[in-house]
């Protein structure tokens, strides 16, 4: 099972509570994120 939790790199609050939970980040992942009208584009094709 996987629990995964995702942050701001700047909240370092979250950042300890996700590590006092026994999470280990992963820098080696990159987010990718489609917004706006780049969203509405993959929506409608």
């Amino acid at each position: 099972m996987i629990l995964q939790m995702c942050g701001p790199t700047w909240n370092t609050p979250l950042i300890d509570l996700y590590e006092s939970l026994g999470a280990v980040a992963h820098d080696d992942w990159t987010v990718y994120r489609v917004i706006d009208e780049s969203l509405v584009a993959l929506a409608e094709s």
